[in-house]
């Protein structure tokens, strides 16, 4: 006999999802800080390793794609968070068994790839 763990749903504590959002705004607003700063870092070392220090401008400039990754993570964190947490419900449910991701479908629906 397999011992099956309670999945309760997820509940915010009363009172603190406005103060849990506004700690997500700000550290969302720090994290686009950095990036703003983070370029203007890189266009500096651009400017600088324009003559006889090409190095210092290649060196900056490799660090662009983190930063311009950082904003991608950065704006898409919410929705990426959503989609990763209903993908694990789909795969198991409560009694262990799985779900397709695919919805049902008969051969020749147009509206769905069988």
């Amino acid at each position: 006999m397999a011992l099956q763990v309670p999945d309760a749903p997820a509940t915010a504590p009363p009172g603190f999802v406005d103060v849990a959002l506004t700690i997500l705004g700000w550290i969302k607003w720090v994290g686009i800080i950095a990036g703003v700063a983070g370029i203007i870092v890189i266009a500096i070392m651009m400017m600088f390793g324009r003559r006889n220090r090409s190095q210092l401008a290649a060196d900056g400039l490799s660090a662009l794609p983190w930063i311009v990754g950082g904003f991608i993570l950065i704006g898409l964190s919410a929705t990426l968070a959503d989609w990763m947490l209903s993908a694990g419900e789909a795969v198991t449910s409560i009694d262990g068994a799985s779900n397709n991701f695919l919805p049902e479908c008969t051969p020749g629906d147009a509206a769905t790839f069988c």
